[in-house]
């Protein structure tokens, strides 16, 4: 008998070969909260005459995937997911634990099967829904000062919804422990620097809406590619205005080196470091409390991309 809520809902993931190709979910972790929904268009006829008044033909026209998800980040079994975000294949080192070191590189064949397992209101059942096709369009990081875990997020966009599927068996990974801020620490231009959260996000500039005239599956999209934009890596920190090193980074356009150390307290962590440019903000003062800083940030190198952007993972996964 299930609970009949959320609290027995269940989310797992599949590493897709080829896309669009169901992958039976073998990634599970507990999330906070998804909204990926399934959305089917119709096409209406606009022919008038007869005396109708209402619209009286329709048929059923093209669908999408697409919706966000938010769990609790942490680093036991979540390379597959960082592939899918940052594309490429990671560099590997070391024997229990691991290093992972990934850059940006190629998106195209990166997608998953996402199972979600939504329970039904008279806890008869926990429901499959499976979508295939699942490009990580947008994805972020947020790390917030106080008892707070560390909030992983991701948009995505597929192709199909499938409600038949029989519902996986999720474990989440040994030793699965989220991310805290407390074991967080960010440092910009080789120094140390207090913040209150900062929050790194990405776009990944795909191209989405790819629909044609075919034999096999019209409703749905071809697969998501890149080269809608140039990916777009960055942030805010936020924090107390702490003096005018970082504000001048702003006004005279002066990069620097940024990087976030999150760790379990233990062996596993994730490191994400790279050259940035700042943004803004100006600092005002919005009564007797401290002044505050927002800095704006884009990770940017004119050199190479893996400069501009790179992560290093440590866990114990194989």
């Amino acid at each position: 008998m299930t609970i009949g809520s959320g609290l027995d809902a269940q989310l797992g993931l599949g590493v897709e070969t080829p896309v669009g190709t169901r992958a039976t979910p073998t990634i599970f972790f507990r999330f906070i909260d998804e909204g990926i929904q399934l959305s089917k268009g119709r096409i209406v006829s606009k022919g008038i005459g007869l005396g109708r008044r209402m619209p009286s033909l329709w048929r059923d026209g093209v669908q999408e995937v697409k919706g966000p998800l938010r769990w609790e980040f942490a680093p036991q079994g979540i390379d597959k997911v960082l592939e899918w975000w940052w594309g490429g294949t990671p560099s590997k080192s070391g024997s229990g634990p691991y290093t992972r070191v990934f850059t940006p590189g190629a998106l195209d064949g990166k997608a998953m099967t996402i199972q979600l397992g939504r329970p039904d209101a008279d806890a008869g059942a926990i429901n499959p829904f499976d979508y295939f096709g699942c490009h990580a369009s947008e994805w972020g990081l947020s790390v917030k000062a106080g008892n707070e875990f560390v909030v992983a997020s991701t948009t995505v966009y597929g192709q199909h919804e499938d409600t038949s599927q029989s519902l996986a068996t999720a474990s989440v990974p040994l030793g699965y422990l989220p991310f805290t801020a407390l074991s967080c620490s960010l440092s910009l231009a080789g120094s140390a620097y207090e913040m209150e959260t900062i929050d790194i996000t990405g776009n990944n500039g795909l191209v989405t809406g790819r629909h044609r005239i075919t034999g096999t599956n019209p409703a749905r999209p071809r697969r998501s590619r890149e080269g809608a934009q140039h990916r777009k890596y960055g942030g805010t920190i936020n924090g107390d205005f702490l003096g005018m090193t970082a504000y001048n980074r702003f006004v005279n356009g002066t990069e620097a080196a940024l990087s976030l150390v999150m760790s379990d307290g233990a062996s596993a962590q994730l490191t994400i470091a790279g050259n940035v440019r700042f943004d803004g903000d100006t600092p005002t003062t919005k009564g007797a409390g401290p002044i505050k800083q927002a800095l704006p940030f884009e990770f940017f190198s004119s050199s190479a991309d893996a400069t501009a952007f790179t992560a290093t993972l440590v866990n114990s996964d194989s």
